[in-house]
């Protein structure tokens, strides 16, 4: 296992990662990773699902023209 670090966490936070790791047969360590990417797909998701500046725009039609 690689080094550790201590995370401060409440309690229900705790817990919840604590059953979530129970439910899928994992560590809490697996589980925060999981949740982790998860976050950060879902802030990709939404920044590519952001309409396109003017000069996005225009540099994506450049070819077009």
């Amino acid at each position: 296992m690689a080094a550790t670090k201590m995370l401060r966490v409440s309690d229900r936070t705790h817990d919840g990662f604590r059953r979530e790791a129970q439910r899928r047969g994992a560590t809490i360590d697996e589980v925060a990773a999981a949740a982790l990417r998860a976050l950060r797909q879902k802030e990709m998701g939404e920044q590519l699902a952001a309409p396109l500046d003017d000069e996005e725009a225009e540099w994506l039609d450049a070819s077009l023209r």
